[in-house]
Order: structure tokens, then C-alpha cells, then sequence
């Protein structure tokens, strides 16, 4: 008994060092909002999706443009699921393309597009 008994002394000032040493600070910071609130269109759409052909049509581009919804997470991994019959997604991004239907946009000449492609 006379072993355990320093460790105890030793040990019991351990378990309570870190008690009631913290002081939690909470800081309120408010940032301009990037987006649109209330009714009406939004500023920014963003699409997902193949562009089946861009033609050029008087002083902008006449596009055709089949959506689609890339997905990630588990919402991917169970949409992967449903098709497949596996959850693996590779990259954590799952694209379903329901149908292979194409709508025509107008886009003006100075439009900021991102385009991906497989190389």
C-alpha cells in the first residue's frame, strides 16, 4: 500500500491543473452578404452541365445547353448507389444527367464562362 499511496498524491494534483483555468471569448463579426435576400431573380446562377453548341448570333451567342446536377457527398454516394449498385464515388463528386435535352440561351459576348473538359 505504501507504493500506490505517492503515485495517488502525485497523480490527484494532475487530474485537477486544468480546471477553471479557461476563459471562453465569443467575437461577433458582421461581413457584407454576397448574396441577393428577398424576392426576386438571384444576381449569380451558376449551372452544371454540357454545352451542345455555340454559335454565334448577331452581336452575342446563341448556346445550347444540357443541365445536369453535379453532386458530392452523400448525396452523391447514394445517388451512385441508386444507378450502380456501389456508393464508391470517385473525387467525392457523382454527375446525373437525367436527360440528354438541350436549351437554348443567349449569352451576351462579355459572359465570364468556365469551361472543363477531359483531356
Amino acid at each position: 500500500m505504501k507504493r500506490c499511496l505517492p503515485f495517488s498524491f502525485v497523480l490527484l494534483p494532475l487530474l485537477f491543473t486544468g480546471c477553471g483555468g479557461t476563459r471562453t471569448v465569443t467575437k461577433t463579426v458582421t461581413v457584407p452578404a454576397t448574396t441577393k435576400g428577398g424576392v426576386g431573380a438571384p444576381r449569380q446562377v451558376v449551372e452544371y452541365g454540357y454545352i451542345r453548341s455555340l454559335k454565334s448570333q448577331g452581336s452575342g451567342y446563341l448556346m445550347r445547353f444540357d443541365p445536369a446536377w453535379l453532386l458530392t457527398g452523400k448525396t452523391a454516394n447514394q445517388a451512385a448507389l441508386e444507378d450502380t449498385g456501389s456508393s464508391d464515388v470517385p473525387n467525392d463528386n457523382y454527375v446525373v444527367n437525367e436527360s440528354k435535352r438541350a436549351y437554348t440561351y443567349m449569352v451576351s459576348p462579355t459572359a465570364h464562362v468556365t469551361v472543363l473538359k477531359r483531356e
